[in-house]
């Protein structure tokens, strides 16, 4: 998150969560240079104060829904890399789990509409921020996919989504990557311009999220991941000026 969407953020709602405002000011003053290094540890202290007071919530789409499927591996890799980092809440929407039928009508058409389905809905609709990691099959991204994205549209309108790419291959699922960047903006998501491409997936990471190599996996993510919160702070306060 960017440290001016943080400070207005503080100054917004002091008040509200009963904050001091040495804390806001700690932020401030250090960062133009007002404080010496005797002032870093509060600070410190003020940075990690305001990281937990505004921690937004990511939700992690996996997309495949074959037998022996390997981009789970890279959902998990981000589930992993946003705890451990203390970045974000978040959790893994699994559309093998869900196992919605072939699309036949919006949720905004459906008389009785499956309680699988709405969870759904809430779920995109609650996150902050979406990252979808999926696959490519044939130069597009898999059914399962298109069948979820088009059970909804409010729900998709606006919605900060970082786009992970996958494929057995050596490309990392470029085209994939155009296909599902289209039909969301067709759906009026925000995708972010960062990229995230694995290929040859299964060499890539284990059944537990862990990458072969982790420095420079971490490296991309790190990248991909700040672009995210960087749109998802952009459209908070779009939404809230």
């Amino acid at each position: 998150m960017t440290l001016f969407f943080a400070i207005v953020y503080l100054k917004r709602h002091q008040q509200m969560l009963s904050l001091n405002c040495s804390c806001t000011n700690y932020i401030m003053n250090y960062e133009r240079g007002l404080f010496n290094n005797s002032y870093k540890q509060h600070y410190q202290k003020a940075i990690k104060i305001l990281k937990t007071i505004i921690m937004r919530h990511i939700s992690i789409i996996s997309s495949s829904v074959r037998e022996g499927r390997k981009s789970h591996n890279v959902s998990l890799y981000f589930q992993n890399y946003l705890t451990e980092n203390k970045l974000a809440t978040t959790e893994i929407i699994d559309l093998k789990a869900y196992n919605f039928p072939i699309f036949e009508s919006t949720l905004k058409t459906m008389v009785n509409p499956a309680i699988n389905v709405l969870e759904f809905a809430e779920k995109i609709k609650s996150s902050d921020g979406i990252i979808i990691v999926t696959p490519e099959y044939n130069g597009g991204y898999p059914a399962s996919l298109k069948n979820a994205i088009d059970l909804l549209y409010e729900e998709w309108k606006h919605k900060p989504i970082a786009i992970a790419t996958v494929s057995g291959g050596p490309f990392g699922g470029n085209q994939a990557l155009v296909s599902l960047q289209f039909t969301l903006w067709k759906m009026m998501a925000w995708t972010i311009p960062a990229m995230f491409s694995v290929p040859t997936v299964d060499k890539a990471y284990d059944e537990n999220g862990r990458p072969m190599d982790k420095a420079n996996s971490d490296k991309l993510a790190a990248i991909f991941i700040k672009e995210l919160l960087w749109c998802i702070e952009a459209d908070k306060q779009e939404h809230t000026a």
